[in-house]
């Protein structure tokens, strides 16, 4: 367990069936397999649980100009998660930059800090590709401190899939889970730029698991690179907020959104990648909804932050906004 700086209590995950006591943030996480961890939820006061979604980051690339721009993301993401106090952060890829000099290492040390539980959606930077930390390093680094990243085996070997249960009140390993978000890998290079096979066989086996099971609950899919119906949504213009750029769905066939439409409760698809975008909006009964660029090394323009996803555990409903570090 690592300590947070001044003014942070101690925070990380539980080993299998047992939970620790975390941040302000209200949650300890409880990790009950590889592929699945509890966030357990007890709030001093009834109210909403908050995701924060940082998104795009960028960090490590070797660059001068990026090296202070890096500077300045972390000036103002301590302020952002200041500002917001989220219960759990959610980085939706793009968390470093190709790094081949190994100065993201301190990148970890630096979300740890923020003394708040985080987890990964990989983005097409974050590798694996030559020099680059490989994804057991990252699920160790992050291990390390409060950091969740989970996977999953298949075809022998492991892909970066993952649950994380929102329990409501610590009632024990076997609770019932009031919401689910679900991780995915959306690929990182060439032709496989999308949730590949084994993701979503491994999606409709946790559906099929938790039908058996009587959970039913809502469930929040985090992604990088967005699914083609993004592009769908854009072109229909029943969207709310920014489109500033084309939709990159890379590889995508539009597979993925079938598949976790078909389940009958994904609610929304959160992802990143397209960092002039900001737009959301329902298709086809999903809700399909950008991040807002969190690194200031990444290209674009407007100022850095987050969008904050707030799900009311009581009702099974969700709201979402644009959060920024200060006003501007």
């Amino acid at each position: 367990m690592r300590v947070a700086g001044a003014g942070l209590t101690a925070v990380g995950w539980a080993p299998r069936g047992r939970a620790r006591a975390v941040s302000p943030s209200a949650v300890v996480v409880r990790r009950q397999a590889a592929d699945r961890f509890d966030l357990v939820f007890s709030p001093e006061t009834a109210r909403a649980f908050k995701i924060l979604q940082l998104t795009d980051t960028h960090f490590g690339n070797p660059d001068a100009v990026k090296k202070e721009a890096d500077v300045r993301s972390w000036d103002e993401i301590p302020r952002l998660v200041e500002r917001e106090r989220p219960d759990f952060i959610m980085h939706t890829g793009d968390f470093i930059d190709n790094d081949v000099s190994g100065s993201v290492a301190g990148a970890f040390d630096k979300m740890h800090a923020l003394g708040v539980p985080w987890a990964l959606a990989p983005g097409n930077h974050d590798g694996p590709v030559d020099g680059t930390l490989s994804p057991e390093r990252y699920r160790e680094r992050m291990a390390e401190g409060t950091g969740v990243m989970g996977y999953v085996e298949r075809g022998g070997r492991r892909e970066t899939a993952y649950r994380m249960d929102v329990i409501a009140g610590d009632s024990g390993a076997a609770a019932r889970p009031v919401a689910t978000v679900m991780v995915f890998d959306s690929g990182p290079t060439g032709g496989t730029k999308h949730v590949s096979s084994g993701q979503l066989a491994w999606f409709d086996e946790q559906v099929e698991a938790d039908r058996r099971r009587g959970n039913s609950g809502p469930i929040y899919a985090m992604v990088h690179i967005p699914v083609i119906q993004f592009k769908k949504l854009a072109d229909s213009g029943w969207y709310t907020d920014r489109l500033g750029e084309e939709i990159c769905f890379e590889t995508d066939t539009g597979r993925t959104f079938e598949v976790f439409k078909r389940s009958g409760r994904v609610r929304a698809i959160l992802s990143g990648h397209d960092h002039e975008n900001t737009f959301h909006g329902v298709w086809d009964g999903v809700e399909l909804i950008y991040g807002r660029v969190s690194g200031w090394s990444a290209y674009g323009g407007g100022p850095r932050g987050g969008r904050l996803l707030e799900l009311d555990l009581a009702q099974g409903t969700h709201s979402h906004r644009i959060v920024l570090p200060s006003d501007v």
